[in-house]
């Protein structure tokens, strides 16, 4: 009786620290692959940081959106009208992925729904990002703008808004490295090559 008691306990224990072990992983992977890091949907097609690149020009083409030509990037139009997208490649990595998703919420001029994290970016603000990435690693006031910065590994996303803090842009990064040159799409400026 005694070492069925004691087999019954053992189990138990077992069974509790396997659920443990799995829900710790669960929240952690959750936590790591927070869209609010790497993902935008347009029309509810998700495009994200770090995909493929080609994976990324056939979901944007199956949707009717076609890209200006530039020299390296897409520019998704529809119907030759900008969404307000821009979206870079990698240039280190031998298959080129998704490097910058850039988006100016003011130069959509299209239907098209563009969403961060499932906020409509178009109606977005700062307090709603927070509550989903938690508190920003960087912020920088300007004279009409504050630029907010989350990094997490080699994830970023920068969000910049107006003083009432409404969102006029964001960046989503992928590649690490290219971080410090992409601050200029936020003060307006086109950096494509």
């Amino acid at each position: 009786m005694q070492k069925k008691r004691t087999k019954t306990i053992l189990i138990g224990c077992v069974l509790f620290g396997v659920i443990l072990v799995l829900a710790a992983v669960l929240i952690w992977k959750n936590g790591k692959n927070s869209p609010v890091w790497n993902e935008v949907r347009v029309n509810g097609t998700v495009i994200r940081a770090g995909q493929p690149w080609e994976e990324m020009r056939e979901s944007l083409e199956s949707m009717g959106l076609e890209s200006e030509t530039i020299g390296r990037g897409f520019v998704p139009l529809k119907e030759g009208i900008p969404t307000g997208l821009n979206i870079r490649e990698t240039i280190s990595e031998k298959n080129e992925r998704v490097r910058v998703i850039f988006c100016n919420v003011e130069e959509n001029g299209t239907d098209c729904v563009i969403e961060l994290a499932g906020i409509q970016a178009d109606q977005g603000t700062y307090e709603e990002i927070r509550q989903i990435a938690g508190p920003e690693t960087r912020k920088e006031e300007k004279e009409d703008t504050t630029i907010y910065t989350w990094t997490e590994r080699h994830n970023q996303l920068v969000v910049c808004t107006d003083k009432e803090g409404r969102v006029l842009n964001f960046a989503l990064h992928y590649d690490r490295e290219g971080f410090e040159d992409e601050y200029d799409y936020l003060e307006g400026e086109n950096t494509s090559e």
